[in-house]
C-alpha cells in the first residue's frame, strides 16, 4: 500500500492566478498559452491535494471518533454493567439479557483502536484484518430489541434496577442516558461502513489504497447486511409473540421456528353487498383469518395454509379479490384504498410460490394439508411441539455457524 496516501498534503495553488492571466492582457499568445498550461497542470495537482486533505481528515475521523466510541463503551461497562453484576441486583441471566456481549464488543475495538494508533497511515490494513471479529456485534444486534423492551418496562418491573440506572445516568463522570450508551454499538459498524465508502470515493483508482478499500468496504457491507437481518428478524419475531399473546385463548399457536410474519392488517369481507371487518395475519406458512380486532384481544376464525391457498382478482381496480383454500373460499376488499388490496394480492402469491418451492423435509409439520376451523386449532398445537423438538438442535447448528470465529 502507498503509505502516504493517507498523508498530509502539501500547500496549494491559487485558482484565482489562472483567472488573472487568462483576462488581463499582459502576457503574448504564446507565452500566455504556456503560463496557462503550466498553472492548468497546477490546479489539477491542487484537486489532488484538496482530495488528500479530506482523506486525512476522514481518517482522523475514524481515529477520533473510535477513541470516542471506546469510551462510552467502558462507561457502559464500569458504572453500569459491573455495578449491577457485584451487587446481585438482578439475576445473571437478567444482566446477561440487559447487557448482551457489550465487554467482547469492547475487547474487539480495543484492539481495533490499538491497530490505528500503530499507523494511521495503514488504516484500510487495519479494517481489513479486525473485520472478521466484528461479527460479535451480530449477537448483540440480535438481542438489542429485548434491551429496548427491558429498559422501557423497567420502571414497573424493577423500580429498584431503574432507581440505580437513574442515579449512574446523573454522575458528572457519565452524563449520559444508558439507551445512548447501549445504542452505540448498533450504529458503529454503519458509520465505518460510510466513511470508508467516503474514503474511497476520494481516492486515486490506480492505487493499491483503493483495491484494498474496496476489499474493506465488501466486509463491512456484509457485517452490516447481516446485522440488518438480524435485527429484523428480531423485530419479526416479537410483533409475532405480540400476536400470539392477543389471539384469543391463545388460539392457535403461531410461535415456531423458521415461521415469520409477512403482512398483517385490516380487510374486509364481502357478503352480497355488506362488508364486514377482518384482520388477516399472512406467515409464511399459513394464513390467519380473524374477525377484527375487539380491544386487545384478536379472534382467529380459520386458519389456512399458504400452499393450498389460491387468490384471484375480482374487481382489482376496486381493490376486491377472492381468497380460495380447498372448500372454503372469501372475497376481501380494502375499502379506503385499492392500491392496499394489491398490496395484499401481491404478499399472498409470492408466499404462496415461496411456500411451493419449499423442498424441506419438515414441509408437512408446518403447514397442515387443510384449513383448519376454530375447533380444530388443537391439532395445529400438536404439530408445532412436535415441529420444535425436530428443530430444536438445527437452530443451535444455525447459530453456531453464525459465529465461526474465536477472539485471542
Amino acid at each position: 500500500m502507498n503509505d502516504k496516501i493517507f498523508s498530509t498534503p502539501e500547500p496549494t495553488l491559487s485558482l484565482e492566478l489562472r483567472a488573472v492571466f487568462d483576462k488581463e492582457n499582459i502576457l503574448t499568445r504564446k507565452t500566455k498559452r504556456k503560463v496557462l498550461d503550466a498553472l492548468d497542470e497546477h490546479i489539477t495537482n491542487d484537486e489532488d491535494r484538496k482530495k488528500a486533505l479530506r482523506r486525512k481528515n476522514i481518517v482522523e475521523e475514524i481515529y477520533s471518533s473510535e477513541e470516542s466510541y471506546l469510551l462510552q463503551l467502558k462507561k457502559l461497562i464500569k458504572f453500569f454493567k459491573k455495578p449491577i453484576e457485584k451487587s446481585h441486583m438482578v439475576p445473571v441471566s437478567v444482566l446477561n439479557a440487559l447487557f448482551s456481549n457489550i465487554e467482547s464488543i469492547y475487547d474487539v475495538n480495543k484492539e481495533f483502536l490499538s491497530r490505528l494508533k500503530e499507523s494511521r497511515e495503514k488504516i484500510v490494513s487495519s479494517f481489513l484484518t479486525t473485520a472478521p471479529y466484528f461479527k460479535v456485534y451480530s449477537a448483540y444486534a440480535y438481542g438489542y430489541k429485548h434491551i429496548i423492551n427491558m429498559l422501557e418496562s423497567m420502571p414497573k418491573s424493577n423500580p429498584t434496577l431503574h432507581e440505580f440506572i437513574s442515579n449512574q445516568e446523573t454522575r458528572p463522570e457519565v452524563g449520559i442516558k444508558i439507551s445512548s450508551l447501549l445504542i452505540s454499538p448498533i450504529q458503529r459498524i454503519p458509520r465505518y461502513l460510510l466513511l470508508l465508502k467516503e474514503l474511497k470515493s476520494l481516492t486515486p483508482e490506480s492505487t493499491f489504497a483503493y483495491a484494498e478499500l474496496e476489499d474493506a468496504i465488501q466486509e463491512i457491507s456484509n457485517i452490516v447486511e447481516h446485522i440488518e437481518s438480524l435485527m429484523k428478524e428480531q423485530e419479526n419475531t416479537y410483533r409475532m409473540i405480540e400476536i400470539q399473546r392477543c389471539l384469543l385463548n391463545g388460539k392457535p399457536s403461531i410461535i415456531a421456528p423458521g415461521r415469520k410474519l409477512i403482512k398483517e392488517g385490516k380487510l374486509n369481507k364481502v357478503v352480497k353487498e355488506s362488508a364486514s371487518p377482518r384482520y388477516i395475519v399472512l406467515l409464511n406458512d399459513m394464513i390467519l383469518y380473524c374477525k377484527n380486532w375487539t380491544g386487545s384481544s384478536l379472534k382467529c376464525l380459520r386458519v389456512l395454509p399458504v400452499d393450498k391457498c389460491a387468490i384471484n382478482a375480482i374487481g382489482f381496480q376496486k381493490g376486491v379479490f377472492s381468497l380460495q383454500c380447498q372448500s372454503f373460499s372469501i372475497v376481501l376488499c380494502a375499502l379506503e384504498n385499492p392500491n392496499v388490496a394489491h398490496e395484499w394480492v401481491e404478499a399472498i402469491q409470492n408466499a404462496i410460490d415461496q411456500r411451493k418451492k419449499d423442498k424441506r423435509s419438515l414441509r408437512k409439520l408446518s403447514s397442515h394439508r387443510r384449513p383448519l376451523e376454530r375447533k380444530d386449532f388443537n391439532q395445529l398445537e400438536d404439530d408445532t411441539n412436535i415441529l420444535n423438538r425436530k428443530r430444536s438442535n438445527s437452530a443451535a447448528q444455525n447459530v453456531s455457524r453464525d459465529f465461526p470465529f474465536t477472539l485471542v
